[in-house]
């Protein structure tokens, strides 16, 4: 019967040394899952700062990009508008006015129409 209770005794040491073991390698854990987080929270705060300190510029950005759209679609529109005035004048109209600015000398190298230089028989 003592041994019985020996070995109950000597089993419920070393359960009891296990025990002990387990939990300081879990306060060892805890500690370094402690510092990682305590170096994450750092970290997460010098990103907030960070990310609120960009926010203006990005901002800015934001409406300068809105900005840069507004006049490229202005410039596009005239440009169709152009394009537009262009082709859609018939051809005796561009001829005048090619004409024209012979007249005026804004166009030096242009002599005349093919069809002014003689008949057809």
């Amino acid at each position: 019967e003592r041994q019985i209770l020996a070995d109950k005794a000597a089993k419920g040491a070393a359960a009891v040394e296990s025990a002990a073991a387990s939990l300081a390698s879990h306060d060892e854990t805890v500690a370094r899952s402690r510092a990682e987080f305590d170096g994450h929270a750092a970290t997460s705060a010098e990103l907030q700062a960070k990310l609120a300190a960009s926010r203006p510029r990005a901002e800015a950005l934001e409406a300068e990009a809105a900005r840069l759209g507004e006049e490229q679609r202005a410039a596009a529109a005239k440009l169709e508008e152009g394009v537009a005035a262009r082709s859609g004048g018939s051809m005796n109209e561009r001829l005048r006015a090619l004409m024209e600015a012979k007249r005026n000398g804004s166009i030096p190298g242009l002599v005349g129409r093919l069809g002014s230089l003689g008949s057809v028989a």
